[in-house]
């Protein structure tokens, strides 16, 4: 059973976490931050192997949705966004969290509102190239 929100900053809030592979991700630290403030998350699995890893992850989030999502496949991302969107009201934000080839971790978080605490604390540069479709760039 999925845990409730804890309260916080993101308190009501729902987001979308890409990028989990399993409890050693980028991806998985970023989530579990987001929802120790009190974010609702969604969250998405590359392919039937890698599902029953993320899910064990996802298992101990406050997670409404676990989406399959493999970049690659044309239309599959679009179909997150949807899928998403068709949730409900209250998505305000998408983290897509990857290393650089510097070994540098780049997290892109795009926000549909204001964000409600310092946004030095949450945000790294992310490119308006990579945002999500419809969503606003950074």
């Amino acid at each position: 059973m999925t845990p409730p929100a804890a309260p916080g900053r993101l308190a009501g809030k729902r987001g979308l976490i890409l990028g989990i592979a399993n409890q050693h991700s980028i991806a998985t630290g970023c989530a579990q931050a987001f929802a120790q403030e009190g974010a609702v998350l969604a969250a998405t699995y590359l392919n039937d192997k890698a599902k029953p890893f993320v899910e064990a992850v996802t298992s101990t989030l406050p997670c409404e949705l676990l989406l399959p999502c493999d970049v690659q496949v044309p239309g599959a991302l679009e179909a997150v966004f949807e899928a998403v969107k068709a949730n409900g009201a209250g998505w305000i934000f998408c983290c897509t969290p990857s290393p650089s080839p510097r070994r540098r971790i780049c997290t892109a978080v795009w926000w549909t509102a204001p964000p409600p605490a310092s946004p030095r604390r949450w945000i790294f540069p992310a490119t308006p190239s990579c945002a999500p479709p419809g969503w606003p760039s950074p």
